[in-house]
């Protein structure tokens, strides 16, 4: 074990960068730092020497790194070990930020900036650019053409830079140690996955492929869905609750996701197959919830294939991330992110002003019919219009509710998603199957704007019809089985009160039992045998309630007369099972007693696990109170009928804090708080959060509302937000939770992000006009259509007019290749061409 612990520590010493981070991803990531910051990036190691290329260098920079003493006084600062702003000996303003594992050990830096400060000297400058050599008149000249950056923007880029390459290593070393240990210790890591499961999840279930049966191991959480999970061994009996719960949206999905017909017929397939997130519905709620399940494949020591389903409730998680979606959704790391993601997961994205009716388009792959209608035009009535005519009739009405201009307007002052939709479509391509789903935000003039996603899924319609297919053969299936007793009973004892014979229907189990009773048909005979396996404790109940005395006394009733659940010693140990009783007649007339009996010991130990965890639930309580303190300043636990709260106090917003201290009255609370609001915020907070406002909406659950508004303190002006939750307590009365938190510093940073984003556009316009000033023209072409757009400049006006003539590539090259002299066509033809270029494509 020690020589273990020695290897272990041996190899995280020698730890290298490379070896747990994406390198790919981190350039990546300082490539679109260095586009978006307009400063320069580079990777070095420890001692100095380069991990990467110079991402966005300076042209003085480059002029430096090319002279031999330039060279070697940038050597001598990538060897010092340097964090934060600092200025080189040159004079340009540089910062060094440390990539450092969680534990403190550096593995290098990302040097950064190469920029001139507003106060800087260019003179000075120049003066220590010819000590090295270079030419001072070229030196001025080039730092006429340098940016220049205010000292609070290197202070924000600095610290931009950080967070990401911090996150970025962070993930990135987590993920490698998780597999570093795994693999070491295998066994260990079977024990602490099935801990961290059971902490993590609400139920595992173990399906085994052949039989199509499960076990259940359940953790914490989702009662209802445990539940009925207990009372079912089997999947297609799961699959068929979840269907009648969860979101129509996602039941396809869902079905794909549990669909094990490829995993029994391939024995290669393993591992982590997929995750899901989906809402439910459970009769006689109001809110959804939301659920994720993760599903893995393996092949157990005895050849047998099964399928791992983990599942947790993850409403409060989801809710988080909703929130935590709309705080970000004006940066402009997301945005770009989100057209990443919107492009390989959907084939078009319609950004359309409500006011104007005009849209501008993302595209993705597929959908050719409508994405050439999309591409006609830029006005939304014209494009829905000549789309609404290839739609399947019985989709239309709900197409034009979802999706018409004259619906998206009606909610213009909705925000977020509003919608989703599947629909059929006949295109010229044949019959296809898409999904749209749309979303209400503003735009960054405040114009009210629809983003509409649409995507083909004809080929998971099509799988999902095939299920559906199987499902009803399925249960066509099921109905010639001799009914509920046979899944959910190992016996059934029809019992002739009469003649006391008894006739025995069997399922599955109590292997045992079953013998016993297959040795003869006499009751009595039968009830002497077992009730020697029964616990003395045990025998009193079992004889009160299906002795021989207890049913002759139970000969005229009729139905459900009882349950019992006992324990039962056997060979093999101590088993727990249930009997239950129903009394009937014959078609003869004749009493009859129906005794049903199954083993329950697994649902007995589940019983008992759980009553354990229930003990432990106040420790868990306690540690949510101190997350709530720990995030939020105040949570304000307001009793509806009486309108008096309780308060848990986190930190921050003292003035605000003490205010509420001075009373439990929550109207009284609510009136210091507006008397600190600024005048344009109370009138809302008044509206969403009074009492009055609470109590109109006692019987919503879950987040009803956020707002953040602005109050004057001490110590000036500061933000501030608001959530209400609305719940009931142990007794049924309504609550509503309020929890509240300074957010002044996310507002400024805000604010620094956005002032960030309107620099980087100022810098693109001017590369664009740069453009047109340095060529004659700029032609953008689309691989894919062979068409093309130009940017038109100055100078050979004859090309430019066989540019502007079409927007096909092929007739345009036609053309101009006539002009090219005859012994540079094919050189021209190998680099230019549509074949060429479609040749070098990716």
């Amino acid at each position: 074990m020690e020589e273990n612990r020695r290897a272990d520590a041996e190899a995280n010493e020698a730890l290298s960068l490379k070896e747990f981070c994406d390198m790919d991803q981190l350039y990546k990531l300082i490539d679109n730092w260095s586009r978006g910051s307009g400063m320069s990036a580079v990777i070095v190691d420890t001692q100095g020497r380069r991990m990467s290329e110079s991402f966005g260098m300076t042209e003085f920079c480059a002029m430096v790194s090319g002279c031999a003493a330039g060279a070697a006084c940038c050597a001598q600062i990538w060897r010092e070990e340097r964090e934060g702003v600092y200025v080189c000996p040159l004079g340009f303003c540089d910062f060094s930020v440390p990539i450092a594992l969680p534990d403190g050990r550096v593995l290098g830096s990302v040097l950064a900036g190469q920029a001139l400060l507003e106060s800087q000297d260019v003179d000075a400058v120049a003066e220590k650019a010819v000590e090295l050599g270079l030419d001072g008149a070229q030196v001025r000249e080039v730092l006429t053409r340098t940016p220049r950056k205010k000292e609070g923007e290197m202070q924000g880029a600095y610290a931009l830079l950080r967070e990401m390459l911090n996150f970025f290593v962070e993930k990135n070393y987590s993920i490698w140690k998780t597999n570093d240990e795994l693999r070491r210790a295998p066994a260990r890591k079977d024990r602490v996955l099935s801990q961290i499961t059971r902490l993590m999840y609400s139920y595992n279930l173990t399906v085994d492929l052949e039989s199509q049966t499960y076990t259940l191991i359940t953790g914490t959480g989702m009662e209802r869905t445990v539940e009925e999970y207990k009372r079912h061994s089997r999947q297609s009996e799961l699959n068929e609750f979840q269907m009648r719960i969860i979101h129509p949206a996602y039941a396809s999905r869902f079905s794909a996701l549990l669909d094990f017909d490829s995993a029994r017929r391939d024995p290669s397939e393993s591992g982590f197959r997929g995750t899901l997130e989906y809402p439910v519905l459970y009769p006689g709620d109001e809110e959804y919830e939301w659920h994720e399940i993760n599903v893995f494949i393996d092949t157990q020591e005895d050849g047998r294939r099964i399928a791992n389903i983990l599942g947790r409730d993850i409403t409060e998680a989801h809710n988080a991330q909703e929130k935590s979606e709309k705080e970000l959704r004006a940066a402009a790391a997301k945005n770009g992110i989100l057209s990443e993601l919107t492009k390989m997961l959907y084939s078009y994205n319609l950004t359309l002003n409500l006011r104007t009716g005009k849209y501008s388009m993302i595209i993705g792959t597929g959908m050719t019919q409508f994405m050439e209608i999309f591409k006609s035009t830029d006005d939304y009535e014209t494009a829905y219009n000549m789309k609404i005519r290839y739609l399947d009739p019985d989709n239309v009405a709900q197409f034009a509710a979802l999706a018409s201009l004259e619906s998206l307007r009606a909610r213009a002052n909705a925000n977020g998603f509003i919608g989703n939709l599947e629909y059929g479509a006949i295109t010229d391509y044949g019959e296809e199957w898409h999904e749209i789903n749309v979303f209400i935000s503003t735009d960054g003039r405040g114009d009210p704007v629809a983003n509409i996603l649409g995507r083909d899924i004809t080929e998971a319609h099509r799988r999902q019809e095939q299920r559906e297919i199987q499902q009803r053969a399925t249960m066509a299936r099921d109905q010639l089985l001799s009914g509920v007793t046979k899944m959910l009973y190992s016996y059934n004892l029809t019992v002739n009160l009469e003649n006391w014979k008894y006739s025995l229907i069997t399922g599955t189990g109590m292997s045992e039992v079953l013998s016993v009773m297959q040795q003869s048909d006499d009751y009595i005979l039968l009830h002497a045998k077992l009730i020697k396996t029964i616990a003395p404790e045990d025998v009193e109940r079992l004889n009160a309630l299906i002795g021989i005395q207890a049913l002759r006394e139970r000969t005229n009733a009729t139905g459900y007369v009882g349950t019992l659940s006992c324990r039962v010693l056997t060979d093999h140990g101590d088993e727990w099972h249930e009997i239950n009783l129903f009394m009937s007649a014959n078609e003869d007339g004749v009493a009859v007693a129906n005794i049903l009996g199954r083993d329950i010991t697994q649902v007995h130990e589940q019983q008992e696990a759980k009553e354990r965890e229930l003990r432990a639930s106040a420790a868990k309580d306690q540690i949510l109170s101190d997350i709530t303190k720990t995030l939020y300043s105040y949570n304000a636990t307001v009793n509806l009928n009486t309108g008096k709260y309780s308060l848990i106090v986190g930190t921050g917003m003292e003035e605000i804090i003490q205010s509420f201290s001075r009373t439990d009255d929550y109207e009284e609370a609510c009136g210091y708080l507006l008397e600190m609001a600024l005048p344009e915020y109370t009138g809302e907070m008044s509206r969403r959060f009074s009492l009055g406002a609470l109590r109109a909406q006692k019987n919503l659950r879950g987040h009803i509302g956020q707002i953040e508004y602005a109050a004057r303190t001490e110590k000036g002006i500061g933000w501030y937000e608001v959530n209400a939750f609305m719940g009931v307590d142990e007794e049924g009365v309504p609550m509503a939770n309020i929890f509240g938190r300074d957010v002044t510093g996310i507002r400024e940073a805000q604010e620094r992000r956005e002032n960030e984003l309107k620099a980087v556009a100022a810098k693109d316009q001017i590369l664009s006009n740069i453009t047109k000033t340095l060529y004659s023209y700029n032609i953008t072409l689309n691989l894919h259509t062979g068409k093309y757009s130009l940017i038109v400049g100055t100078g050979m006006r004859d090309f430019v007019k066989i540019f502007e003539s079409t927007d096909d590539y092929e007739t345009a090259y036609r053309q101009k290749i006539r002009y090219v002299t005859p012994e540079y066509v094919e050189a021209f033809d190998q680099f230019s061409s549509l074949s060429a270029l479609r040749g070098l494509e990716g």
